[in-house]
């Protein structure tokens, strides 16, 4: 061999070292992007699932707060009315008594001028005497009346200022809430929530069996929770196998039962085989 061919081998030995180490490093940081994604892909979805929780929450306490505010309002306008009322009540009452006491008092005056007069009026003066005690009982009944009025209506201010203090504070409260939901980013406007999907419950269950589609290749989970337990199409889970603590994959619900379910397996986030009897719930 000449030395112009021994140059040539060397140069194609080192030239082959270099690719492969090329190469190696190529598959290396390929695996190593793989791993950062499926990692990221799956904080992404706990923070959203977290999310969804929390605005479900803050929705429910939003229209809460609403009922409770409404309630509050009319309840208010009730008792403003009933107030009212009574208070018009008592007016007529006090100028009824008023009447009575002036005509009492007149006939009082006209009864003892004729007894004076006349002895023959006696006996209109004794039913003159008599009415005169109806209308005094009369009257008592008429000043009991107004008391007690204006008792229930003590009572009923007592309890209109509780329900505005009460309605006071609920609008504090609404107005915290609305302040929590728009430091978070988020809408405070309840329509814009009408089409999200409500998160999964809090469940934990078993996987029953395992079954690989024939045309599609996807795997299915069946497991044992079920539309009772709150699951909807569309919900995702999460796989793991307790003994080991090992999470193997997340599924994505596809088809509900009352007490099961099927799911169909999520290939970018599968970790292991799944079997019968692994953990399945809702959070990690």
């Amino acid at each position: 061999m000449t030395f112009v061919g021994k140059v040539l081998v060397v140069v194609q030995v080192v030239f082959s070292v270099c690719f492969m180490a090329f190469a190696g490093a190529v598959f290396m940081a390929q695996s190593n992007w793989k791993d950062k994604h499926d990692k990221l892909a799956d904080k992404s979805a706990q923070q959203q699932t977290q999310l969804n929780t929390e605005l479900k929450e803050l929705k429910a306490t939003n229209d809460l707060l609403v009922k409770s505010e409404n309630a509050a309002n009319t309840k208010v306008d009730t008792l403003t009315a009933q107030v009212s009322g009574l208070t018009q009540e008592v007016t007529d009452l006090k100028t009824d008594l008023k009447e009575e006491q002036d005509a009492n008092i007149s006939e009082q005056a006209v009864a003892a001028r004729y007894t004076k007069e006349a002895e023959f009026r006696g006996d209109e003066a004794s039913s003159q005497r008599k009415r005169n005690e109806t209308l005094l009982d009369a009257r008592g009944e008429l000043v009991a009346m107004v008391q007690k009025l204006e008792d229930e209506k003590f009572t009923r201010e007592k309890e209109l200022a509780k329900l505005i203090e009460k309605h006071t504070v609920v609008l504090l409260e609404k107005k915290a809430y609305e302040t929590i939901i728009a430091a978070n980013g988020l809408s405070t406007d309840p329509r814009d929530y009408l089409d999200k999907k409500s998160p999964p419950p809090v469940v934990q269950g078993l996987v029953l069996t395992t079954r690989r589609g024939k045309r599609s290749g996807s795997e299915f989970i069946k497991i044992s929770l079920g539309s009772d337990d709150g699951l909807l199409e569309g919900h995702d889970l999460y796989v793991y196998r307790d003994k080991e603590g090992k999470y193997l994959g997340k599924i994505t619900i596809i088809h509900t039962d009352p007490d099961e379910a099927v799911g169909m397996l999520v290939t970018n986030a599968r970790n292991g085989s799944i079997q019968r009897g692994d953990n399945v719930k809702t959070k990690l």
